[in-house]
This record gives C-alpha cells, sequence and structure tokens, in this order.
C-alpha cells in the first residue's frame, strides 16, 4: 500500500515539470491560472504536509515562484504573490534562499496597491 507520502510526492514531482512548462511556455492567461492553481494547491495540501511531519518537500514547487516570467500585467503579478503567501503559510517548508530577497526588491518596485499588500503580508511571515 503506498503511503500519502509517497502519492503526494509523487504527484508534487509530476506537477513541478508541467508547472514549468506552464511557466516557461504559456500565454498570461495560462501562466495566470498556473499560479492561481499553484496557490490552490498550497492552500489544499496544508493539512496533508501537518500530518506527514514535514516528510513532504515542496520546495521544487516554491523554486518556480521565484524568478518574475510576465510581470506586466498585474493579475500574473497578483497570482504569483498569492501564490508565495500560500506557500509561506505552509508549516516546515523551507523557503528558497533567493525568495527572500526578491520579494523584497519586488515590493519595492511594485506599483499596484493589491499586489503590495499581498507583498507585504508574505514579507511579514519571513521576518
Amino acid at each position: 500500500m503506498l503511503s500519502l507520502t509517497t502519492v503526494l510526492g509523487e504527484y508534487v514531482e509530476q506537477m513541478t515539470g508541467l508547472l514549468d512548462q506552464v511557466f516557461q511556455h504559456g500565454g498570461r492567461q495560462v501562466i495566470s491560472t498556473g499560479y492561481e492553481e499553484l496557490r490552490a494547491f498550497f492552500t489544499r495540501v496544508d493539512p496533508w504536509i501537518s500530518e506527514s511531519s514535514g516528510e513532504i518537500s515542496l520546495t521544487a514547487l516554491a523554486n518556480l515562484l521565484t524568478g518574475e516570467l510576465d510581470g506586466s500585467v498585474e493579475s500574473i503579478r497578483k497570482g504569483r504573490a498569492e501564490a508565495i503567501l500560500a506557500y509561506l503559510k505552509l508549516p516546515t517548508q523551507g523557503v528558497p534562499d533567493t525568495l527572500t530577497a526578491e520579494l523584497r526588491g519586488w515590493r519595492s518596485s511594485e506599483r499596484s496597491g493589491g499586489v503590495q499588500r499581498v507583498l507585504d503580508e508574505a514579507l511579514q511571515l519571513l521576518g
């Protein structure tokens, strides 16, 4: 019988590859939807992460959140910020080194008030 950790780990591995392709080659709407789905996944997986005592690593997915792809559209920026915030709210997940510095730099140049609020909340979680 497969454990929850094994099944979720395999799912994360498959999802990482697909989302990487979406973020690299998708159009604006596809990228926006990718960030929305990633945020929703982080929100839904929270109880399973807690149950697994941190055995499930989502760092590969978190690495997809670093590096702005198409920052010209506010909905993409907000979706990305919300996905980062959902990731940071997960228990026992490591934060990629580049993410903290990138969030600070992004916040200093962000022009949308809505995105700024999400980034501020994310930065508060980082300390």
